[in-house]
């Protein structure tokens, strides 16, 4: 029940209860780890109002999610808990949101929502990018050689997740009808919250569709002499254009971007 039969204010136990196990997973289709996250969160607000604020369970309201109790709430974890500031930023980030959710459901939570949205956590500490040196790039796509089946298509991984920036679960959830190598040639990739984005290939087609037939991979010798090949796009996309610059610019924060083999003949060399 979202509001308490007697008074018919709102009834926190019932919100959250309709946040985590309806909206959250039906409504808006999030992952169980997302939805662990901000359950975990709400979690670590009642038990500071039970352990710290001495509340207890059943009389946990909406009035205890004044703003006053979550700047306290704030100081708990990061003296005595000694939480750090990207613990701190997902813990807030997530009353934000049940709060906001709340607040659309009943119009008396509104003022709650706007006071909570003032409250910053720590900002977070921004770290120096770390790219792979030429050399390292070349030892990773080099760490198969072709050699057989199993070796190819592992090659053949590591050359798609260079060339489309993919994570590894965007990777694994691919299929064939997620890449189209008919112009214009694009991959499909499917990540958090189940949104999709199209990452484009060069007009010209990389070492990747040169190396690729639509029934088999390369096999022996000739593979061989190409898998050392720059796997990025060819002239007509060179280094500082429009094209290559946004690609490499729409990277996450935090994700270590590789520096680009060199493109010309000398960086092929044969096995």
């Amino acid at each position: 029940m979202k509001r308490d039969a007697r008074t018919d204010t709102p009834n926190f136990w019932g919100y959250a209860r309709n946040y985590l196990h309806e909206y959250m997973p039906k409504a808006r289709g999030l992952s169980p780890k997302t939805i662990e996250a901000y359950r975990i969160s709400l979690e670590s607000f009642v038990d500071y109002l039970v352990g710290e604020r001495h509340i207890a369970h059943k009389d946990i309201g909406f009035d205890h999610f004044e703003r006053r109790f979550l700047k306290d709430w704030l100081i708990w974890m990061r003296v005595t808990k000694n939480y750090q500031p990207k613990t701190l930023n997902l813990r807030l980030t997530a009353i934000k949101a049940f709060l906001q959710y709340a607040s659309r459901e009943d119009l008396r939570l509104v003022a709650l929502h706007e006071a909570a949205k003032t409250l910053k956590a720590p900002a977070l500490a921004k770290k120096p990018i770390e790219y792979l040196e030429q050399n390292e790039t070349t030892a990773i796509l080099a760490a198969f050689d072709g050699s057989s089946m199993k070796s190819r298509r592992n090659r053949m991984l590591l050359i798609l997740l260079y060339e489309s920036a993919a994570r590894i679960s965007e990777l694994t959830g691919l299929t064939l009808g997620d890449l189209k190598l008919a112009p214009p040639a694009h991959l499909t990739l499917t990540g958090k919250g189940n949104k999709s984005r199209l990452v484009p290939w060069g007009t010209k087609p990389s070492i990747t569709c040169r190396s690729i037939s639509t029934n088999s991979i390369l096999t022996g010798q000739a593979c061989r002499q190409r898998v050392r090949c720059s796997t990025v796009s060819t002239t007509e996309n060179p280094p500082g254009s429009p094209k290559t610059a946004s690609r490499r610019s729409s990277r996450k924060p935090g994700r270590s971007p590789v520096n680009p083999v060199p493109r010309s003949p000398s960086s092929c060399t044969a096995t």
